[in-house]
C-alpha cells in the first residue's frame, strides 16, 4: 500500500513539473495556455460557480434568522435555559 502511494505522489510531482516546463516559458512568451474553447470553459465555469454562491449565500442568510427565531421561541428547559434541540437536557442529565 504503501509503494502504491508513493508511486502516485511520485506521478504527481512528475506531472507538476512537465506542466510548469511547458506552461511557464509559454506564458512567458505571452502565449495562451488554453485554446479558445477552453477559455470559454472557464468563464462558464466561474459563472456557474458565482451564481451557485450567491444562491447558496443568500440562502444561509435568509434560514439563520429563522433559525435564531426558532430557538428563541422554544420553551426554556428545567434549569431556565432555552434548550438547543435537547442538547442542553442531555448533557446536563447526566
Amino acid at each position: 500500500m504503501t509503494a502504491m502511494i508513493v508511486g502516485l505522489l511520485l506521478c504527481l510531482v512528475l506531472s507538476v513539473a512537465v506542466m510548469a516546463l511547458v506552461a511557464i516559458p509559454a506564458r512567458r512568451e505571452g502565449r495562451e495556455i488554453l485554446t479558445a474553447r477552453g477559455e470559454r470553459v472557464v468563464v462558464k465555469v466561474r459563472e456557474g460557480a458565482d451564481g451557485a454562491a450567491s444562491r447558496t449565500s443568500g440562502l444561509i442568510s435568509s434560514a439563520a434568522p429563522a433559525k435564531r427565531s426558532a430557538a428563541d421561541s422554544e420553551p426554556p428547559n428545567k434549569h431556565g435555559v432555552p434548550a438547543k434541540h435537547g442538547v442542553a437536557d442531555k448533557r446536563r442529565a447526566s
